[in-house]
């Protein structure tokens, strides 16, 4: 669509906004690929900028959960214990193991503060129907 000049100025009023539209560059080719490329530009740096904010981020997790000692960073979850008859049987039996295996792995004595005991009465609500 080739509009000439004066049928351009009819239906497209000039002024500080307008001027600098996509309208006033129909018959300039140049500047419609100019623009193209600029986008362009524009959308690859936004994505490697988000890329490396998406980087600062991560870091930034992982110092401050680092940072932030909770108890869930020293849980663990054991299953199938053979059978104690004592509770605090289990609780001894568990803080030894701990540290022994930390202070074999990491050559650093650990001694476990508290250990909580979690039980599963599924089988408990079997056997009393």
């Amino acid at each position: 669509m080739n509009l000439s000049h004066d049928e351009l100025k009819k239906k497209c009023l000039l002024d500080d906004v307008t001027i600098f539209s996509l309208g006033n560059k129909v018959n300039q080719n140049e500047l419609i690929i100019e623009g193209d490329v600029y986008n362009l530009f524009t959308v690859v740096l936004i994505l490697f900028f988000s890329h490396f904010c998406r980087i600062i981020q991560r870091v930034t997790a992982v110092t401050l959960d680092e940072l932030e000692i909770t108890a869930s960073d020293f849980t663990c979850w054991m299953g199938n214990l053979p059978k104690f008859d004592e509770e605090e049987d289990i609780k001894a039996a568990i803080a030894k193991f701990i540290a022994e295996k930390t202070e074999r792995s990491n050559n650093i004595e650990v001694k476990p503060v508290q250990v909580v005991l979690c039980y599963d009465y599924t089988d408990v609500k079997d056997l009393k129907k």
